[in-house]
């Protein structure tokens, strides 16, 4: 007990931009029922690390869903500009939506296949030039295997054990993707937290046929819950229908400090540690 933590809140890893809103909030309801049914616990963070943009609606149904922080590590990889002379607005900070809802961004959380080679990483000096220019002297970075499959090496997990307990200019901290906002949370206690306002874009949407399907398909979705809903459950037939509806849309998204550094592992479940 105890050992597991959670990183996001979904069912799936959710695309940001194409689906609806209603489909966002449905994919972090039954994510979170699922956290809680099997693990006595919900997240409180949104962890997408490899999706495309992010739309302006996303700090607002996460706020609005109890969810207090977001990460992410592919807006690192445009090559252009977007905000003033920089890629991102800022490290991690405040995003705000549409409605004027906060939750805590890490737009730049470092590269989710960094891997270690045993050294000690309280020394580390890549860590220690973030850390020095980050806020509060503080960095937030995944490392792991990202989509290759697998988990962190035994060298990559070995050089944060052996960080953890280094005497070097950054103290190493084993975090789960999610801590770096409760340690900030309420966010009105720190003024010196950034405000950024508006959508992180990245870049054009690949493969555009699977996802102007998959957009039919959330409406369609969406018009059949509508209709049913309007029908009512008026016996065990339509109460049927119902629960098989939640199914069909259940299989369907599953288908489609001092100077700091908060280590977050990334794994995909398809081969064993190397």
């Amino acid at each position: 007990a105890g050992r597991w933590n959670i990183s996001g809140s979904s069912w799936d890893s959710t695309d940001p931009n194409i689906p609806s809103p209603e489909s966002f909030f449905r994919n972090l309801l039954y994510g979170q029922e699922f956290f809680k049914k099997e693990f006595g616990k919900k997240s409180n963070d949104i962890f997408l690390p490899d999706c495309f943009g992010f739309g302006y609606t996303l700090p607002t149904i996460a706020a609005h869903s109890g969810i207090i922080g977001f990460s992410t590590q592919k807006l690192q990889h445009r090559k252009l500009p977007f905000y003033g002379d920089h890629k991102l607005p800022f490290m991690f900070g405040l995003w705000e939506g549409i409605d004027g809802a906060r939750i805590m961004a890490v737009p730049h959380a470092q590269d989710y296949v960094s891997r270690f080679d045993g050294q000690e990483l309280s020394n580390n000096g890549k860590l220690v030039d973030l850390a020095k220019n980050g806020l509060n002297n503080t960095v937030y970075h995944y490392y792991g295997a990202g989509d290759r499959g697998g988990s962190p090496t035994i060298a990559s997990v070995r050089s944060v054990e052996t960080g953890m307990k280094g005497e070097g200019p950054v103290q190493i901290i084993s975090a789960r993707s999610g801590q770096l906002f409760d340690d900030y949370y309420p966010f009105e206690k720190h003024p010196e937290l950034p405000v950024f306002k508006g959508e992180y874009r990245k870049t054009g949407v690949q493969r555009a046929i699977l996802r102007t399907c998959s957009r039919k398909n959330d409406i369609f979705l969406s018009h059949s819950l509508i209709i049913d809903n309007k029908r009512g459950v008026r016996n065990e037939q339509n109460a049927n229908r119902r629960n098989c509806g939640r199914d069909s849309f259940t299989r369907f998204k599953c288908s489609g400090t001092n100077r700091t550094g908060r280590l977050s592992a990334t794994a995909s479940p398809y081969d064993e540690p190397s």
